[in-house]
């Protein structure tokens, strides 16, 4: 198989895997998960992979703030829709990475577009947050 083909497989799997598993993605449940090895292995504190938020500590050790941070990303995700949003992240961050790399920007982990948002909002309040998904989870 030609490189093209093997693009191509991998963009129709994804797109039958979406497809496929579309009712757990649509019902705008969020559950979040705590103790989990993901963001461990990914060196962060937390990770939207809707519909889960997962979370490395335990749910005492885990900021009202970072659940906020969170919360965003899954707005992002439900505003852009899914595949949009995990691809355009991904080379979003391969941008600002590369920046970093070349010295245009003296700290990357501030400047990926929805990272700024998240963080922005995370100190506000969002009409996101009055939603049932938010009151829900947060308790």
């Amino acid at each position: 198989m030609t490189t093209l083909s093997w693009v191509i497989s991998i963009f129709v799997s994804v797109n039958a895997l979406l497809f496929l598993i579309g009712h757990i993605l649509e019902s705008k449940d969020v559950r979040i998960k705590y103790k989990q090895k993901i963001p461990r292995w990914l060196s962060v504190a937390g990770i939207t992979l809707y519909p889960w938020i997962l979370f490395e500590s335990e749910p005492h050790r885990v900021s009202r703030t970072d659940v906020k941070h969170e919360f965003v990303h899954a707005e992002q995700v439900l505003r852009k829709g899914h595949y949009w949003f995990y691809l355009s992240y991904l080379l979003l961050l391969a941008w600002v990475q590369v920046r970093y790399l070349f010295g245009a920007l003296a700290d990357p982990t501030d400047k990926h577009p929805y990272e700024i948002e998240a963080y922005a909002k995370e100190k506000g309040e969002l009409r996101f947050w009055e939603n049932e998904i938010w009151k829900d989870s947060i308790k």
